[in-house]
């Protein structure tokens, strides 16, 4: 069994209250659930901060090649959004 991690800073740069950060959040783990079966997506940090986000997105398989794909995808995914900008990422795999 493998775990895929993606762990995502994202800056929103026109957020300029905790509920414009949350509306656009909101949207985009919803559109990731949609878009791609199997996966757990959360925003795991910084829930005060009404610039910036960090979320979590985790899928599981028992092929590595299947995980690279997908988190692939979801980063390119994640990538064309236009109202915020991807500052970071990390990528984990955990093999069981």
């Amino acid at each position: 069994m493998v775990i895929g991690l993606l762990r995502i800073e994202i800056y929103i740069e026109s957020s300029r209250s905790l509920k414009d950060k949350r509306k656009i959040i909101k949207s985009l783990i919803q559109k990731l659930k949609s878009k791609f079966a199997n996966l757990s997506v959360s925003e795991v940090e910084l829930l005060n901060n009404w610039k910036k986000s960090i979320i979590a997105i985790v899928t599981v398989s028992n092929e590595i090649t299947y995980i690279n794909s997908v988190i692939d995808k979801v980063l390119n995914f994640i990538k064309e959004g236009n109202n915020y900008q991807v500052v970071d990422t990390e990528i984990e795999l955990l093999n069981y």
